[in-house]
């Protein structure tokens, strides 16, 4: 029984909603952080620390600069910023490069099995092909499923291939 006792003690959590941090302050200094998180939106809310470096620049600023310090207390950090200013980095585009294939694995592996397939993704039509005898795969986007669009695709890849000088069954 004091095991289950203990649990619920640890398990309770000390939040406090806008409504109750409003309490604890003066329906002045209220007031004032309402004008100061006005004027805060007003230089689209930069971080406070931006903030204070370039308080002392702000042309025909009315708002004291505890009067920010205040809306901070009351208001806390703005989430819709936050979410905006916290942005996933774009990664680095990845570019085509030829691989140097060594003379051993040509001489080996001259003769290459290549099977074909068709892929689709969200409508989008791929043609997959992947190589039993290297591990190789490649995947090239088709506008449509016709016909005529396999043949331009698969002199590309038999071009390839040729070129690093496999022979295709």
């Amino acid at each position: 029984m004091k095991n289950k006792q203990k649990i619920q003690e640890n398990e309770t959590s000390f939040l406090q909603t806008l409504n109750e941090r409003l309490h604890t302050f003066s329906e002045k200094e209220i007031e004032r952080s309402r004008k100061a998180r006005k004027s805060y939106y007003a230089i689209s809310a930069p971080d406070l620390t931006v903030m204070k470096k370039y308080y002392n620049q702000l042309c025909n600023n009315d708002v004291p600069w505890e009067d920010i310090v205040l809306a901070d207390k009351i208001f806390g950090w703005d989430v819709s910023t936050a979410k905006g200013r916290w942005v996933k980095k774009r990664p680095k585009r990845v570019m085509y490069e030829d691989v140097h294939i060594p003379r051993e694995l040509i001489v080996q592996n001259s003769r290459v099995e290549l099977c074909i397939d068709l892929m689709f993704i969200n409508n989008c039509v791929f043609l997959i092909a992947i190589d039993k005898t290297i591990p190789f795969r490649s995947c090239v986007s088709l506008p449509s499923r016709a016909s005529k669009y396999w043949a331009t695709v698969l002199k590309l890849l038999m071009r390839k291939y040729n070129q690093a000088r496999f022979l295709l069954n």
